[in-house]
């Protein structure tokens, strides 16, 4: 009789006679049949551009060329996972297609069911304007979404456009008080792949009426400086001196300055008088006859300077008050109030300077200004700032300093103007490097920033938060004293010892040079302004080589080129030779 097996052992005997029945083991490595691979797919639907492409698992990747159903040519073998995303979006319209059900792993059957959906993206219509003097300005989008600009600046139309979609830009209503003709650039096209802001808007004012030439006298107990009016020629921009215009301004007088929508001017007389310890500037305050452009002193003028008093507030450690001459002034747009930086004060030993941005404001019946107690702006304290120079908008300020920490070499500040106080607050990411920081220029716009050095550092302004982004190519290697864009933003001159040089500015804001040598071949340039309407352009130079006498040269500015061609009868003599005539300004 056999032997019989332990009662333990039957069921693991039955379970191994079944696996073999059953055909378990037939694979090599004794883990079931081989998986079985499935394809991987689904549909697309609102696809109007052109250049889909799918990837599924970062590999396989299926180019789309309409809606319907799609399947990627590699399948995905059982029990592996799967994921269907967008490698290249559809331009032409420009679309985002988003995917739905499109990552999970294989099982037993194909993957149908990825959804591609495609929706066409849209984008905002805009532009910049410049020139902009009256109200009442409305633009308007292929004849609807009428938009109302107020200031020069960005501007925005409300209704975004999808891509591919024609737009077309119009001036819907005219500036009025005073009245203008805006023109526009760059205004219709084909929405693409982003937000469109090369759209430009010009408003051209009328060619200046007046041109008033400063004469300076010499400083202490020498001669007092002068202003002479000139009437301008509407057609040929040629100057005439109206007789017995010359009026007195101080001894050390610069450019002349108009208030802003006012009936008033300002002759700044920097390093006026001192007194061991202190400098003070005056300000010589004028009425303008809109009529005839006559000036008048103001009763009480001239004002001691805004930074010419004791009660002035101390800057630092060894701030000392009222010391430092003011050289500089910057009004707010609506001339409500305005901005001056200090120089250093040569008579105080060691020469210190209480230099920080102070505030003033403007009596609406005398035009005389008043500092704003407490307004220094110890930011950029004991740095000597430059001119303060305030965007066409009126929203931002910007200044440069010598040696701001952590800039050694120089530094660029940036502020938000609150347009009910005048308060400066810094941008944040502010200030922004630049070597040997100097005067700022911006152009018409308010799209770019120039800071004037050895070299031109550029910078685009953002324009809700006046921050500073470099311009491709900055800094210039160009060398400036002065630099003036015309009121279409379209050309920079920049002024040096050998004249004025002539550059186009790009829609980035770069800089070319529109000829390799000087447009106007002057002789040391003391100051060059643009008329209102970008006409007419006028500089102070040395006569010749002679370095003593000065006169005012005076020229046409091609339009589409940028180049400057000298007036009949010009150079015109200034009003009170001998003298230093020290700069010119044009009005209308």
């Amino acid at each position: 009789m056999p032997a019989r097996l332990p009662v333990r052992e039957v069921p693991l005997l039955l379970a191994l006679f079944v696996l073999a029945a059953c055909g378990g083991g037939g694979s090599s490595n004794g883990s079931g049949p081989p998986p079985t691979p499935h394809t991987i797919g689904g549909t697309v639907s609102g696809l109007k551009g052109s250049g889909l492409m799918l990837q599924n698992n970062g590999g396989d990747t299926l180019k789309i060329s309409g809606n319907g159903n799609f399947t990627f040519a590699t399948p995905v073998l059982g029990g592996n996972p799967f994921n269907v995303t967008v490698s290249t979006q559809p331009t032409n319209p420009s679309q985002t297609c988003t995917v739905a059900h499109g990552s999970g792993t294989v099982s037993g059957e194909d993957i149908t069911n990825v959804a591609v959906t495609c929706t066409t993206n849209s984008y905002t219509v805009g532009g910049t304007v410049s020139g902009l003097a009256g109200s009442g300005l409305v633009l308007a989008d292929n004849g609807t979404n009428d938009t109302p600009v107020a200031k020069n600046g960005p501007f925005t139309f409300t209704t975004a456009l999808a891509s591919g979609s024609a737009y077309s830009v119009t001036v819907a209503t005219q500036p009025t008080n005073p009245a203008q003709t805006c023109v526009l650039s760059n205004g219709s096209g084909t929405v693409a792949t982003a937000n469109v802001t090369s759209i430009r808007v010009f408003c051209p004012q009328a060619v200046g009426q007046f041109a008033y030439v400063v004469t300076t006298g010499t400083s202490g107990p020498g001669t007092l400086g002068s202003i002479a009016v000139y009437t301008i020629n509407p057609t040929s921009g040629a100057l005439t001196l109206i007789s017995g215009s010359a009026v007195p301004a101080g001894p050390t007088a610069q450019a002349l300055q108009l208030v802003p929508h006012t009936s008033f001017a300002w002759s700044l007389n920097p390093a006026a008088e001192y007194t061991p310890g202190f400098q003070f500037s005056d300000i010589y305050d004028y009425s303008v006859n809109p009529s005839t452009g006559l000036l008048t002193a103001v009763a009480g003028s001239p004002f001691t300077a805004l930074n010419g008093t004791t009660s002035t507030p101390a800057c630092g450690a060894n701030g000392q008050t009222g010391l430092g001459a003011t050289s500089n002034i910057t009004f707010y747009p609506s001339g409500t109030f305005g901005y001056v930086t200090n120089g250093v004060n040569p008579n105080q030993v060691p020469a210190q300077a209480n230099s920080q941005i102070w505030q003033f404001t403007v009596d609406p019946s005398t035009g005389a200004p008043s500092l704003v107690p407490g307004s220094g702006l110890a930011t950029v304290c004991s740095q000597e700032p430059q001119s303060v120079t305030v965007d066409p908008s009126g929203q931002f300020a910007y200044t440069s300093a010598q040696a701001v920490d952590p800039f050694p070499d120089g530094a660029t500040y940036a502020f938000t103007i609150n347009s009910q106080t005048g308060t400066l607050t810094p941008v944040a990411g502010s200030p922004y490097s630049v070597a040997g920081a100097g005067s700022v220029v911006i152009d018409p716009a308010g799209r770019f920033a120039y800071v004037l050095s050895n070299e031109i550092y550029a910078f685009a302004i953002n324009a809700s938060s006046g921050a500073l982004t470099p311009i491709a190519g900055s800094p210039f290697a160009i060398a400036a004293s002065t630099m003036v864009i015309d009121p279409n933003g379209q050309f920079a001159y920049i002024t040096n010892t050998a004249g004025v040089y002539a550059y186009s500015i790009g829609l980035t804001g770069s800089l070319t040079a529109i000829s390799a040598s000087p447009v106007a071949a002057l002789s040391h340039p003391t100051s060059f302004t643009i008329d209102p309407s970008g006409q007419f352009a006028y500089a102070v130079a040395y006569i010749g080589t002679s370095g003593v006498d000065f006169g005012v040269y005076a020229f046409t500015i091609n339009p589409t080129t940028g180049a400057l061609v000298p007036v009949a009868g010009s150079p015109f003599a200034p009003s009170s030779p001998p003298g230093y005539t020290a700069a010119i300004t044009v009005t209308n």
